[in-house]
């Protein structure tokens, strides 16, 4: 049944291109650019591994992209498909239009957009920092449509006191409103290669090192065409503000509601991003409603993903054969793959 759903012509005409990608292992993992049509334009991302069943849904961070999430997903795609993406704006993703705010319920709506498309009737989670906040809040919302959460870093969106709620907002708005003043006028700051690997650094206190910064410009910089040797970043810098923040009280609302599996991994060099009073109240809630919940600490930071990926990798792939209801995950590695594209 899922596999017709697949299969129907909005789902073919997602593809860009493939390629295929060959680790030191020797297994091939197939993968696909994508674009999901949106109103204001496409949702883009790759497709990893198997076609056959229902894959994973991967949601790419705050001001990040999918690049950030290869070294990740290339490995546990040789055992699940693996569908990432990147909210608007970010990465190859169409930008929102002047006067749109990015934040957490706008992430919400790609994602329904996404599952929409391709006709799914349900979805599996894995997302890094607003990628997992976004699933969290999307489990809380669709309870009966999420089957699980593989969340890296944050685990809720962050909260906003309710004596500061009106102060962060104010904030929030005139610095957005700031910034799109400035796209209209058409600002870009121009970086050589080797200032954009220091401005990636810089940006993400050191969670993303100069050595892993390949990762996110392969799909961030932009040859600029008056200026020889210099690249802009594509990223909209509307992202820049900070995504909304929620009152406690409804974040602690939105863990009563969630009813799925949920694996957190929490990189030890990185404080609690919806702070460490939130993040164990939520976990009590979750364990009283008795929600499957996974604490993982693995050495590394915001990026523990991308820099500590051979640790997460194994947990990732544990968690997954646990919990996948639908018997997708394959022992073998890359079995599906190699079925459905005969290659092997």
């Amino acid at each position: 049944m899922l596999f017709s759903k697949l299969y129907k012509p909005n789902y073919l005409k997602t593809f860009t291109n493939l390629r295929t990608i060959t680790t030191t292992k020797c297994l091939k993992v197939e993968h696909a650019e994508i674009r999901i049509p949106v109103p204001w334009g496409h949702v883009s991302g790759q497709w990893w591994g198997s076609k056959e069943q229902r894959p994973i849904l991967a949601v790419a961070g705050w001001k990040d992209n999918i690049g950030t999430f290869l070294p990740l997903i290339e490995e546990v795609s040789k055992h699940v498909g693996i569908v990432c993406i990147e909210v608007s704006g970010l990465g190859l993703s169409t930008p929102f239009p002047p006067g749109f705010f990015y934040n957490f319920d706008a992430a919400l709506t790609i994602v329904h957009h996404v599952l929409d498309h391709f006709k799914w009737d349900k979805v599996s989670f894995m997302g890094h920092s607003l990628g997992s906040g976004t699933a969290f809040m999307y489990a809380a919302l669709y309870p009966e449509l999420v089957d699980f959460i593989v969340g890296i870093d944050m685990l809720v969106p962050m909260p906003t006191s309710r004596e500061n709620f009106c102060k962060v907002r104010r904030t929030s708005l005139d610095s957005f409103l700031a910034w799109d003043k400035a796209i209209a006028r058409g600002e870009r700051k121009l970086y050589t290669y080797e200032e954009a690997q220091e401005e990636v650094t810089k940006n993400t206190f050191n969670s993303i090192p100069r050595e892993f910064t390949a990762h996110l410009l392969q799909r961030e910089l932009v040859r600029s065409d008056s200026h020889p040797g210099r690249y802009y970043f594509r990223m909209d810098p509307r992202h820049n503000v900070k995504a909304v923040t929620y009152p406690p009280e409804q974040i602690l609302e939105m863990a009563e509601q969630v009813r799925c599996p949920i694996l957190n991994i929490k990189g030890t060099e990185f404080p609690f991003i919806e702070g460490e009073t939130m993040y164990y109240k939520v976990c009590e809630i979750l364990k009283k409603n008795n929600v499957p919940l996974q604490i993982e600490n693995v050495q590394g930071s915001h990026h523990v993903h991308l820099t500590n990926t051979d640790d997460c990798v194994p947990i990732v792939k544990d968690f997954i054969r646990k919990y996948d209801s639908e018997e997708r995950f394959s022992e073998i590695p890359n079995a599906d793959v190699r079925k459905f594209y005969n290659f092997c």
